[in-house]
């Protein structure tokens, strides 16, 4: 799995919601963007996720 966050293009910002807990708001304030651009990283890691780990099966 590990290596697949690697991958992925917003790799950043799923890393820091998803492993070190941030949410969406320490994201944007931190990284000076828009919350929903923060939601829009987020949602496009998932998808991309799921579709590599459909793959695996």
């Amino acid at each position: 799995m590990n290596i697949m966050i690697s991958k992925l293009p917003a790799k950043t910002i799923f890393t820091l919601s998803k492993q070190r807990g941030l949410s969406n708001i320490e994201i944007s304030e931190s990284l000076n963007i828009s919350i929903k651009t923060v939601e829009g990283h987020i949602t496009k890691a998932f998808k991309l996720l799921r579709k590599e780990v459909k793959k695996l099966n």
